[in-house]
């Protein structure tokens, strides 16, 4: 990690982390079902409408261009999240939950995806890869707080670990407003003019590859979504492992990523992107298949299967890891190199 390429702003990515990739995974389906009859059936819809605001990124991404007021619509959103989450406190009926759910699924993506054109539109492309991974370095950082402080408020307790997420996404507002540079910070960044001969080459067929890959995008974040929302429940009915210590495998295993994380985007320099993405799609496959050959074969509640879950658990945020930065830095060469706009919303969305 090349600390000149880290900001003080990057500190508003940790309310993504924190809350969204820590502690709503794991005490939503809690609180939910206490507060609202029959909520254990919701909690993959609820969950799943988090990442459904993922879809406006390309807005986000041209109010950001047009207006230059990063720091605004950073504070802004991260204000209307921190809001959302407190007031979740109150929901007592499914539609409460959907509504207030809505605003956080709005809020709380728009704010990485307002982080990400900070870099995006501040920045010259070369020092994109770098910056990009220095910036979901910290958001690692504040997921696996999120998910070890989460193993502390199991139960009835999941309500103070929700309003400890309001607070910490105001933090995170206060870090923006203080922090992001103001729009005169922004100026539009030259980008590299290929040679007519390439450019002539790009347009045949880097298109088609970057649709082919962005398809690839989607199923995988699918299935990762499928995973992760439904991450609670599977530990605590398919393997026997209570939610207090649910949270601590992930965590802990996130935690373990983080150390690739520095190394990342130097690895996707020297082996091409297009490598990176099938080394960790086989190990992907590889510990979700033995996940899945732990519930069938392994009894529940014995020192074995904890070790083997904990273990394939790693596997699996590794493998993320080196395939979310293979993909983004692929996706965001492909549309720079044909000169599409911010393809990191699309990339997002």
């Amino acid at each position: 990690m090349k600390f000149r390429f880290m900001e003080p702003f990057y500190l508003a990515a940790i309310a993504y982390g924190f809350v969204l990739e820590g502690i709503n995974i794991m005490l939503i389906p809690q609180l939910l079902a206490q507060q609202v009859e029959g909520g254990e059936y919701y909690s993959g819809f609820i969950l799943g409408m988090q990442a459904a605001g993922a879809l406006l990124g390309p807005l986000w991404g041209m109010l950001c261009e047009k207006s230059g007021r990063h720091r605004m619509l950073l504070t802004g959103v991260l204000l209307l999240a921190s809001i959302s989450q407190a007031a979740l406190l109150l929901a007592s009926e499914l539609w409460h939950w959907i509504a207030l759910v809505s605003v956080l699924s709005v809020s709380i993506p728009a704010s990485l995806t307002c982080l990400m054109c900070c870099i995006f539109h501040r920045h010259p492309a070369i020092e994109w890869d770098q910056r990009q991974n220095n910036l979901l370095m910290v958001q690692a950082v504040a997921a696996v707080g999120g998910l070890a402080i989460a193993s502390y408020f199991p139960g009835e307790r999941a309500a103070e670990g929700m309003l400890l997420g309001a607070l910490i996404m105001f933090i995170s507002a206060l870090a923006a407003l203080f922090t992001t540079p103001g729009h005169q910070a922004f100026q539009t960044v030259q980008k590299e003019t290929p040679s007519a001969s390439s450019e002539r080459n790009l347009r045949g067929s880097l298109p088609l590859v970057f649709w082919v890959v962005m398809l690839a995008w989607v199923l995988v974040n699918t299935a990762n979504n499928l995973f992760f929302y439904s991450y609670s429940q599977a530990m605590d009915i398919i393997f026997d492992i209570g939610q207090s210590v649910s949270p601590l495998i992930i965590g802990g295993a996130s935690a373990l990523a983080l150390l690739v994380y520095p190394k990342i985007g130097d690895i996707c320099r020297r082996v091409n992107a297009f490598h990176l993405l099938h080394t960790a799609f086989i190990v992907r496959i590889s510990s979700v298949t033995g996940l899945l050959l732990a519930a069938l074969y392994l009894p529940t509640g014995t020192q074995q299967l904890l070790l083997a879950v904990s273990f394939l658990m790693c596997l699996y945020r590794l493998s993320w890891n080196a395939m979310f930065t293979g993909a983004s830095v692929l996706l965001a060469k492909l549309g720079h190199n044909n000169r599409m706009m911010d393809p990191i919303n699309w990339t997002g969305s």
